[in-house]
């Protein structure tokens, strides 16, 4: 007797399910990567990382695909680097995504980062509420 084997889903049957059938108009397909930047170093970074989380994953509900810098954490504490590489780092991501959106606190990267995004086009938000707004 013969058991049925489920052959495992092709990536395109993959993408076809994951991804949104319908994306909202004031952010087309052009504007679907968002770079958040914020605090990491300043007071407590356990907690600056954990609110860039949070706030990914309010990105993620809004169909938007997020880019968290402060999750290189993980990286540094295993192969650490100077500042400047990480900001370079940071930068080079900064450039392939479509908006900024600057969490409150203060930053001298995330201020790198804005004056950055600024000079390239790269528009910047200062609040989830603004996201929002311009998704309605």
């Amino acid at each position: 007797m013969f058991t049925t084997v489920s052959v495992p889903e092709t990536f395109a049957d993959m993408q076809k399910r994951l991804l949104p059938k319908k994306f909202p108009a004031a952010f087309a397909k052009h504007k679907r990567y968002i770079y958040i930047a914020g605090p990491y170093s300043n007071e407590d970074t356990v907690l600056n990382v954990r609110n860039a989380v949070l706030v990914a994953e309010e990105l993620v509900k809004l169909e938007l695909i997020p880019y968290i810098p402060h999750l290189t954490m993980f990286w540094h504490l295993i192969a650490p680097h100077e500042y400047e590489f990480w900001l370079n780092y940071d930068l080079n991501w900064l450039s392939k995504c479509d908006v900024l959106l600057r969490l409150p606190g203060e930053s001298k990267g995330a201020d790198a980062e804005v004056e950055y995004a600024q000079e390239h086009g790269i528009p910047v938000y200062y609040s989830l509420i603004e996201i929002k707004e311009e998704l309605k």
